[in-house]
């Protein structure tokens, strides 16, 4: 089972403000294999070597250190929490803290420190998981397969989940008779609606809080019933056409096309409203303006590259100061403008170098022009 722990809105614009000049990020690949999981817990525990020499070239305080290197070493040896992992592992800490997400994505190993976190994997893991759920639903039989980007497709274990419509059919509703099945998409379908919101519940209280996307693998008239009853908001609009029983591997190869179209679809359209905003004066590629609209909150949303690092320090007004190479008195400005996009309560798209346009470091669609400095 992939366990994922994806950030909310809410989490990635508390980690973007945090500040504090020993803040450590850690990114490394881990596996939901348990019997594997040793491999990133040893690579975790080789990380904070590298952490703490960081942490003394920055001049960091010996206390500030140990705390640092205690809280991290005290998540290597949590024996529960390495039980479930899923194929990333991302980890902020300060002295006084440690947060820490298992992500669906495989990342770059990297230790990085600075008086902030670097957010720019993680927001990538936000942006794509590359991951996600199908839900097969019949009348006889419903099924949520997990869908992994390395892994193969399993199902999920759901003790609640309803198995079929026919308890449903068997319960009479008060002053009736007992319901009759539904034929084709005549007939009374309460039953089947009825088992479709068990399902619903079931599988939304599992999907709670993992940000990832939903297909729904059914016929009619068990797709349309479905769909008028789903609560789980990231439920795709495309449904994969089923009337025998795939298998898990099917369904999964089948889902992945969903999400990659969808993905795709996303990354076309913003594109598309970028140039017609560029020609209306309400798109920047330059990183200086960016940074300026970024600080006046005037970015809508922005695509940044993963890739790419920027070293420098953005003022109060916006004003960029360009480092030549990284320092202790620098940082990435790529990150430090999505971190002032989130606080603006903008959109931010991490992506790699060909998905932006003009494979620029970054592009942003403003809310309104912004006036010349």
């Amino acid at each position: 089972m992939l366990y994922v722990e994806i950030p909310t809105s809410s989490d990635l614009l508390a980690l973007a403000s945090s500040r504090n000049a020993a803040s450590v990020t850690l990114y490394l690949p881990s596996t939901p294999l348990t019997h594997k999981a040793d491999v990133p817990r040893i690579t975790l525990k080789n990380m904070v070597r590298e952490a703490v020499q960081q942490l003394e070239q920055r001049g960091a305080a010996s206390e500030e250190i140990a705390a640092i290197e205690q809280l991290i070493r005290g998540l290597v040896d949590d024996s529960e929490f390495w039980r479930y992992q899923a194929n990333s592992l991302a980890v902020f800490v300060t002295p006084n803290h440690i947060q820490s997400y298992r992500l669906p994505t495989t990342m770059e190993e990297q230790v990085n420190v600075s008086d902030r976190f670097q957010l720019a994997q993680v927001m990538r893991a936000v942006t794509f998981p590359n991951a996600g759920y199908v839900l097969l639903l019949t009348e006889g039989e419903s099924r949520l397969i997990e869908v992994f980007p390395d892994q193969p497709a399993s199902e999920a274990v759901l003790p609640d989940m309803p198995t079929s419509s026919e308890p449903f059919i068997a319960q009479p509703l008060a002053d009736r008779f007992p319901r009759k099945p539904a034929q084709g998409t005549l007939g009374d379908t309460s039953a089947e609606r009825q088992f479709a919101r068990a399902v619903n519940s079931t599988v939304r209280a599992h999907l709670r809080g993992s940000g990832l996307p939903l297909v729904l693998a059914a016929s009619e008239p068990m797709a349309s019933i479905y769909r008028t009853i789903n609560t789980y908001p990231r439920l795709s609009a495309t449904t994969i056409e089923t009337n025998s029983g795939p298998s898990d591997a099917e369904l999964a190869q089948r889902a992945r096309s969903v999400f990659d179209a969808g993905y795709e679809e996303q990354l076309d359209e913003w594109r598309s409203l970028f140039e017609e905003r560029r020609d209306e004066g309400r798109a920047l590629l330059d990183v200086a303006s960016v940074a300026r609209a970024a600080t006046y909150g005037a970015i809508h949303s922005i695509m940044i590259d993963i890739t790419a690092t920027v070293d420098g320090v953005i003022g109060d007004d916006g004003s960029v100061t360009f480092a030549d190479a990284p320092g202790p008195d620098s940082y990435d400005i790529l990150g430090e403008i999505a971190a002032r996009v989130l606080h603006s309560s903008g959109t931010v798209l991490a992506v790699r170098t060909e998905d932006i346009p003009h494979e620029s470091p970054l592009a942003a669609i403003l809310r309104y022009p912004l006036a010349s400095a």
